[in-house]
């Protein structure tokens, strides 16, 4: 893989922040880094990390559809996603967030108003 983003950062208060590496392939990794300053120092390792293959979907494993719940009241099957990567296989890596939201009526029992209409409980979950 290739290491991108900003590979050489000014010290600030004798702290070097890295705002925005990656890595191009999936794989396990260490990145070494380096100090060229005016004293030998040694090269340091990171921790070995994973980088997983990107998310290209997600399916639905669980959903409300067909039943019946009263307003305001939980949903009696909640919904549950799977984050699906270019691979196929379930994108165990993520810890992004999925959120959720009124799109529409399909038994056009009630007009979507998103400002009286609201969806309650989590809206935003991390991916697990």
């Amino acid at each position: 893989g290739e290491l991108s983003g900003t590979l050489t950062v000014p010290l600030q208060r004798g702290l070097a922040v890295f705002p925005d590496l990656s890595i191009d392939l999936p794989g396990s990794y260490v990145v070494e880094f380096e100090y060229l300053g005016n004293v030998v120092v040694s090269k340091i390792p990171s921790n070995a990390f994973t980088i997983g293959q990107p998310v290209v979907s997600f399916t639905m494993l669980l959903s409300p559809e067909g039943t019946t719940t009263t307003a305001g009241s939980m949903f009696e099957f909640q919904p549950q996603l799977q984050l699906i990567d270019a691979l196929g296989a379930t994108a165990v890596l993520s810890s992004l967030s999925i959120t959720a939201s009124i799109e529409s009526d399909p038994g056009g029992q009630q007009p979507h108003n998103p400002i009286r209409s609201q969806l309650l409980g989590t809206t935003v979950v991390q991916a697990a």
